[in-house]
């Protein structure tokens, strides 16, 4: 590609003729990130939602667009963006998939709080365990089903988020060809206005079972503290039982054994440098 079309690339991001190109470009887009991230999943796997969708924002950035992360609107939205000289908003909440309920609370957050207005908006979901396919699948089954209704009587929502999702049936539930990481849905704002959501998973999840991946402590270290945030979400929903508390147990045994690694390392390092200074 040479310098006139880089330039030309780059301007496609500046200005759009409509929203539906804008969304269609920046869509387009963002699959492209997702294919990156996911090629790089080693780098990914045990990072924080911040720090996840600062690299979708950031190479937002590097395309051209006016992107931004925790922007103030009714509270901090994860993602925004918009063409260089502005006219369109397409924001986003983003997620970690420990389960359905967690991924739910951000779709509520989207429409009870941020939109406003908004045709178009977006839903981004980290898996960093395995079967992120199926757990994509049964995010959306969860939503369709309408399985959402009993976790809002609990909270004592379900009036309030009946008109946004009750019009949803199960089937017309999105099919996910294999590779593609999105699905569509139409949900309705508070306002009773439409709203196309669009949600992306990716796939962080990193386990290698090779000779050297068994070996790798910080890898085992990574999955630990994984599986321990999941079965505290789990926990914190309710779905905690009695059968998880070994293996609770035994993540908490590999991730204090590599903290205490580190701590004598350290020592070593400490030990090694007064020797040297003397």
């Amino acid at each position: 590609m040479n310098k006139q079309q880089i330039t030309c690339e780059l301007g496609k991001r500046v200005h759009f003729e409509d929203e539906a190109s804008f969304i269609e470009t920046l869509y387009s887009d963002i699959e492209v990130i997702i294919k990156l991230m996911e090629q790089s999943s080693d780098k990914y796997y045990c990072d924080d939602e911040d720090k996840l969708s600062h690299t979708i924002v950031a190479s937002l950035v590097h395309l051209g667009y006016d992107a931004t992360e925790q922007t103030k609107k009714n509270g901090s939205v994860d993602i925004t963006v918009r063409p260089k000289n502005g006219g369109y908003t397409w924001i986003a909440e983003a997620k970690i998939g420990y389960g359905n309920q967690k991924i739910f609370e951000g779709l509520l957050q989207l429409l009870t709080r941020y939109v406003k207005r908004d045709n178009h908006a977006g839903m981004v979901i980290y898996y960093q365990k395995s079967k992120s396919s199926y757990h994509f699948k049964q995010w959306l089954k969860y939503i369709y089903n309408h399985e959402w209704k009993d976790y809002c009587t609990k909270k004592g929502s379900l009036k309030k988020a009946t008109p946004l999702l009750s019009h949803l049936k199960s089937t017309v539930c999105p099919k996910v060809k294999q590779g593609c990481c999105y699905a569509d849905i139409d949900v309705i704002q508070p306002s009773t206005d439409g709203l196309k959501l669009r949600c992306f998973y990716i796939d962080v999840h990193h386990d290698p079972i090779d000779s050297s991946g068994l070996k790798n402590k910080s890898i085992a270290f990574g999955q630990a503290q994984n599986r321990i945030r999941d079965l505290y979400h789990l926990w914190k929903t309710g779905q905690f039982d009695g059968s998880m508390i070994d293996e609770l147990f035994e993540e908490i045994k590999i991730y204090h054994s590599n903290e205490l690694d580190e701590e004598y390392e350290d020592e070593d390092e400490d030990e090694d440098s007064n020797i040297n200074s003397k």
